[in-house]
């Protein structure tokens, strides 16, 4: 399944639509099966541009539609926990690691929010 994926993604950055095209029909029963859901529907889409743009806009409209709250709430989750980070007091410069258990306790939550916000923004790229 990631052959497939990176292989139609390699030939639509470079511009082969005709190859990238072919690839997915001549193998779209495999794409349907193997591709996540969110994946086919993008390629689905973008081989679809060429013979109607309007239909093939409004599926991209769809998938981004259904990304931006994530998006949003995932930024705001972020901000917050560097903000919780960055409102401690200032320490001495030799101090690199959190002391307190509210300072593990931030760090931790930025960590977290962190890995969700780049999990978010993987599947949305």
């Amino acid at each position: 399944p990631e052959t497939l994926c990176n292989l139609l993604t390699f030939y639509i950055s470079h511009g082969q639509d005709n190859l990238a095209g072919e690839t997915f029909e001549r193998n779209k029963h495999l794409a349907q099966e193997l591709l996540p859901p969110d994946a086919f529907a993008y390629f689905d889409a973008v081989m679809m541009s060429h013979t109607c743009p309007d239909d093939a806009f409004s599926m991209l409209e769809t998938q981004i539609s259904q990304y931006a709250p994530k998006l949003r709430s995932g930024k705001s989750d972020l901000s917050k926990a560097i903000k919780s980070v960055s409102a401690r007091p200032n320490k001495p410069a030799t101090s690199v690691r959190p002391n307190t258990a509210a300072e593990r306790k931030g760090h931790r939550a930025l960590a977290v929010a962190t890995k969700e916000f780049e999990a978010i923004l993987d599947r949305y790229i």
